[in-house]
């Protein structure tokens, strides 16, 4: 490109190109302009569609120090292009001022974001602006000499003595040093030494978040049967097996394993996860068999209490024994397995309710055939028995159903509702009955 003939012969295309680049370099420029005048870095609408980003849970700032220094790279590309194969053109003065300038400012804004974010954090070292210790994500002050963990004075929530902020330093320090700019030492000294306790912490924020969660993992009923292995993750976490005993006191504070105990961390971390993994699987176990015995419940609903007696009581002795499993194998006491009895007692109930119901409004249509003899006598014709005798011995028969299958569902939390709703009932398939 550099021969005189080859120029000249390539200079419509060469003019063309010229064109190409001095509209490229225009966009980058609005690019600039309009990405700079946001106050939330990418909140533009088209923001996704022409920039992409560079990692979850990159801050604003990072990303736009990493974006600018990307658009400086493009606008260089395009001055060096220029330079090489148009510096002859009538245009191309032009556009090197326009290409140079756009360099300059995006290097100095970008240089002006990277010191703003070595200021902020070197800031966030000191007490004053880290906030005393308070566990938030722009905090960057870590205590070796405190606990792992520690339960909240404020809502008992469980914290991790781990920075969330220092999990953020240690992606920026990582990906801007990637890029080639000169992090201080101090924040490249507390990444690295946050570095060392990086795989701890996230374990550690995993044990804390499912501490935080666990109630409502659990079905209410049977909260209650949880409360042996929940309270002894408790006691893990507050005065953990390798401190001393004797030194333990109400919250645990400084009775703990601390950061600077290298060799006991990890074993205090698998006692955690073992305890986790404890309270995780008793709860599956106990959903388990909740959703088993619901199910049964339901089933319940779907089966006539006139014709199939004896498999209700099946179903009602089964669920009866599969308590008393769980019981036996939990080491459950009787006051504990009680909100779990009456929730499944009140399911219960709602089923025999329906059957009850059901089976009253329809016991004309379904009675079973009965011997009735016509009998003439004194010049009027009747029904030997009676009627009103076949009905009310058929409707009596139903409701003593109550009495044949309480043996099998626990009376005190039953029972008694359920006399009182059954007497509704059997007034009113009395009265369908008669009509």
């Amino acid at each position: 490109m550099k021969r005189p003939l080859i120029r000249q012969a390539l200079q419509t295309e060469r003019e063309n190109l010229l064109g190409y680049i001095s509209v490229g370099v225009k966009e980058l420029h609005d690019e600039f302009l309009h990405r700079t005048a946001e106050q939330d870095f990418g909140a533009g609408t088209n923001t996704s569609q022409s920039h992409a980003t560079h990692g979850k849970n990159i801050p604003d700032q990072v990303e736009r120090i990493i974006w600018a220094g990307q658009l400086e790279a493009k606008a260089a590309d395009h001055l060096k292009l220029a330079e090489t194969i148009l510096v002859d053109l009538d245009g191309f003065a032009k556009l090197k001022q326009e290409v140079v300038g756009l360099i300059k400012d995006v290097s100095t804004w970008r240089k002006d974001q990277f010191d703003t974010w070595c200021r902020t954090n070197q800031s966030a070292l000191s007490p004053e602006e880290g906030g005393g210790g308070a566990v938030n994500e722009s905090n960057l002050l870590f205590d070796p000499s405190k606990c792992l963990l520690h339960l909240s004075a404020v809502d008992g929530r469980l914290q991790v003595g781990y920075p969330d902020g220092l999990l953020r330093l240690q992606r920026e320090v990582r990906l801007l040093s990637g890029f080639g700019y000169p992090v201080p030492s101090k924040l490249h000294k507390v990444a690295a030494h946050a570095e060392q306790m990086y795989k701890h912490a996230i374990v550690l924020k995993q044990v804390a978040h499912f501490y935080n969660s666990i109630d409502s993992q659990m079905i209410p009923s049977q909260q209650a049967l949880m409360l042996k292995s929940a309270l002894a993750f408790e006691r893990l976490v507050k005065f953990n097996k390798l401190s001393d005993p004797h030194k333990e006191k109400a919250g645990g504070e400084g009775t703990g394993i601390t950061w600077q105990q290298a060799k006991e961390v990890p074993a205090y971390i698998n006692q955690l996860q073992a305890a986790v993994r404890h309270l995780i699987e008793e709860n599956r176990q106990l959903r388990m068999v909740h959703y088993e015995l619901i199910e049964q419940v339901t089933s319940l609903m779907n089966l006539d209490l006139l014709r199939q007696q004896s498999k209700w009581r099946e179903v009602l002795m089964t669920m009866r024994c599969r308590l008393a499993e769980v019981a036996s194998a939990g080491g459950y006491p009787a006051d504990h397995m009680t909100p779990w009895r009456a929730h499944l007692d009140r399911q219960l109930y709602k089923a025999l309710e329906v059957q009850y119901r059901l089976g009253l409004e329809s016991l004309n249509e379904r009675m079973p055939e009965m011997r009735v003899d016509l009998v003439y006598q004194q010049s009027n014709l009747s029904l030997q028995p009676p009627f009103e005798e076949v009905g009310c011995c058929n409707l009596s028969h139903f409701i003593q159903l109550q009495i044949q299958t309480n043996e099998y569902v626990e009376r005190e939390v039953f029972w008694p509702p359920l006399k009182i709703s059954m007497s509704s009932v059997g007034r009113e398939g009395l009265r369908h009955f008669k009509d």
